[in-house]
């Protein structure tokens, strides 16, 4: 196990800051967690890497740090390696294997059973995996938890349709970057049961509704997935779930035209109806905005106003320190992280196909057996 920075354990003992490591330089990194980094006192960016050196070498001139010429130079001296990549899974493994703290960018993996995995070598070697649930430090998010505690559900509904997303990242990325960097990834693979339209509900579900998904199982932390409609032009999936008492909570998740952004959760209980808006996370972002429903329409006041970055960042510098000191380490977010892919490839595994709007408009079911 780790000391703390400067090999104390005296909480009174001023210690050095959480040396991070980056891998990655695309838009999560620029647009949420470098600016979040350069500003925490509790860590510094000890160094960067990026497989485009050029975009490393912008990013430690706007956020400090080194460029890493290699990834062993990545590794050294480095309490936490976050991974801000397009695949996940290797450099995690890279970094448990020699006794790094991970941050991985949502999801772990595609394969729900990799995450599982990659978190049980994680608990085995005495080591934290945090991942990037940003939602999960929405104020927004909170209050609704507050206001509409699972069991007195009745429904609800939730939209992610993001139309923007190229526009907001461009103003944060220095000129000549992609607002893309991994369009030249091999592909990662979803779990073979799932055929080839659950595989793609899935990437939709936790590529483009991983947010909308977090709030899901923050809110209703019990549903159960009942079924799952994937577009005729497999770029929406409409999915529901049930919670406990069966009150029905549908979700939509998919493109929209440009220039369109739509990010928001309602749900409804006995006596009152709530709405949260989120907007796009970069920046990065503030939390959402809540409104309850009635006579009028009214904004619900959040308790907290720092950043949900930048409130997921200091959460994750306090578990290191607690860790280090071989005290109770407060919740993180990797069990949030597996609830989520949970949820996700629950929802896959009902996959069924919108048949051609001239036909009878009967869905198609796609199970294990079919290609």
């Amino acid at each position: 196990m780790k000391p703390t920075p400067d090999g104390h354990r005296d909480a009174t003992v001023k210690r050095r800051a959480w040396r991070v490591a980056v891998v990655g330089c695309g838009g999560a990194a620029y647009g949420i967690h470098l600016p979040v980094l350069s500003a925490l006192p509790a860590v510094e960016i000890a160094a960067v890497y990026d497989r485009e050196i050029g975009r490393a070498e912008q990013a430690v001139s706007q956020f400090g740090g080194r460029v890493a010429a290699s990834t062993a130079e990545l590794i050294e001296g480095a309490d936490l390696l976050a991974v801000l990549t397009g695949v996940h899974e290797p450099w995690i493994e890279l970094a448990l294997a020699v006794g790094v703290h991970v941050f991985t960018e949502k999801p772990v993996s595609l394969d729900l059973d990799c995450t599982r995995q990659l978190r049980r070598q994680a608990d085995a070697a005495g080591l934290l995996l945090e991942v990037g649930v940003v939602r999960a430090f929405d104020s927004a998010v909170a209050e609704l938890r507050r206001e509409l505690p699972e069991h007195e559900l009745r429904g609800g509904w939730m939209v992610k349709a993001d139309g923007h997303d190229v526009a907001a990242r461009r103003p944060f990325l220095p000129l000549g970057v992609s607002p893309y960097t991994f369009g030249t990834d091999r592909e990662p693979q979803t779990p073979a049961v799932l055929g080839p339209a659950g595989g793609r509900a899935l990437k939709i579900l936790l590529w483009q509704g991983y947010h909308l998904l977090t709030t899901m199982a923050l809110t209703v932390p019990n549903a159960r997935p009942v079924s799952c409609t994937l577009s005729q032009d497999r770029t929406t999936v409409h999915g529901i779930v049930r919670a406990p008492n069966e009150a029905t909570i549908a979700c939509t998740i998919g493109s929209a035209s440009s220039g369109v952004h739509l990010d928001h959760v309602t749900l409804t209980g006995s006596d009152t109806t709530l709405t949260a808006e989120f907007p796009p996370p970069y920046g990065p972002a503030d939390g959402g905005t809540l409104f309850a429903h009635g006579a009028r329409r009214r904004l619900l006041p959040a308790r907290g106003d720092d950043l949900p970055a930048r409130q997921m960042w200091s959460a994750i510098a306090d578990r290191l320190t607690a860790h280090s000191r071989q005290r109770a380490i407060p919740t993180g977010t990797g069990h949030i992280a597996e609830a989520v892919e949970q949820l996700a490839y629950g929802l896959a595994r009902f996959t069924t196909v919108n048949g051609p709007a001239s036909s009878t408009g009967d869905s198609v079911l796609l199970n294990s057996e079919q290609p």
